[in-house]
Formats: structure tokens, sequence, C-alpha cells
């Protein structure tokens, strides 16, 4: 017997923003296991770039970091049902969804072609994953409003755009140790 949370994520394609923070991680692991006929889940990543001792950069894809958490143990049970669980999910450079419509992707897993309109047309659902654990002092309110109300703004002004979309989940999870 299906339940009608399965029912509706049937075939669907779901972008999260936020898919590699712990809320996204858990989303994403729970929506694998529980609804397995989700058609795709797009994950937009911001590109890190990280100076190692020997000052040398070492640039991380989308892939690469999925690859990286593809491998704790959250996704153990999904793992276990599905062994080619991580075909479904789609990790692409952010920058996409902000650039021109001309610009594409190619996203070497499945040689699936991303690109703005690709993306606009085909997404029926979205989380917002708005994630700050940051002690609360004033350096850090700067990236506090950057997650919540900057970001979120470029997004919904993408989202409008999307010609499928159903619905708009949007989780804040704010964490401020003000302190004494």
């Amino acid at each position: 017997m299906t339940s009608s949370i399965n029912d509706f994520y049937d075939g669907k394609n779901i972008l999260i923003f936020g898919s590699t923070t712990f809320p996204g991680k858990v989303l994403i692991e729970k929506l694998l296991r529980s609804c397995p006929n989700i058609n795709k889940i797009y994950c937009p990543i911001q590109l890190i770039t990280n100076k190692s001792k020997l000052n040398i950069n070492q640039h991380f894809s989308p892939i690469d970091i999925f690859a990286e958490i593809y491998t704790t143990k959250l996704f153990d049970r999904v793992r276990y049902n599905n062994i080619k669980f991580q075909e479904k999910i789609i990790p692409f450079d952010i920058n996409l969804l902000y650039s021109s419509l001309d610009n594409e992707i190619i996203n070497y897993e499945n040689q699936e072609i991303l690109s703005y309109k690709n993306i606009q047309n085909i997404i029926d659902i979205c989380f917002y994953m708005a994630n700050n654990s940051i002690d609360f002092i004033e350096e850090n309110l700067k990236e506090m409003i950057q997650t919540n109300v900057i970001n979120l703004k470029h997004n919904l002004s993408f989202l409008k755009t999307c010609t499928k979309l159903k619905s708009i989940v949007y989780l804040s999870s704010i964490y401020a140790n003000i302190g004494k």
C-alpha cells in the first residue's frame, strides 16, 4: 500500500537549496528512502575553493562534494536498498541559476545536460534549507542575512520562472549562541 506522500512525490523532480547542510542531507536521505519513485533531486551547490598547506588551490566540484556525502553512515539504509541511489541526485554549480539563459553544464555522472531553461521547466518541488549555526556576533550577522534574506530573494526570483513548480518549502534553522 502506498501512501499519499509517496503518490505526491512519485516521478517528481525536486530542487534542494542547502543540500550540503545537515538538514539538507537528512532530507535527501529521507526522500530517497521513503519515496523511491522520485525522479531526480537537483542540488545547486556553491563551489568551494580551499587553499591547502602547500598553497595550492583545490577546487571541489559539486560531484566531488556529493561523492563524499554518499559514503557517510547517513546513507547506509538507502545504499543497502538501492546501490545506484546516487544516480537520482544531480549536484551542480548554483551559478547556473544566476547566469544567462544560454549557459549549460554537463553532469558527467549521467551525461545529463543542465541549463537554466532545462531546470526551469522540470522542477516540481523546491526545498530551501537556510542553515546557520554560528555564534551571534556582529561579524556573523552579515552571513545570516546573506543566507536567510539575500540568497532567498535570488532563489525566489528563479523559482518564479519555474513552469511546473507546485510547492516551495522554506526551513531556516538559525542557531544563535547569544552568550551570557
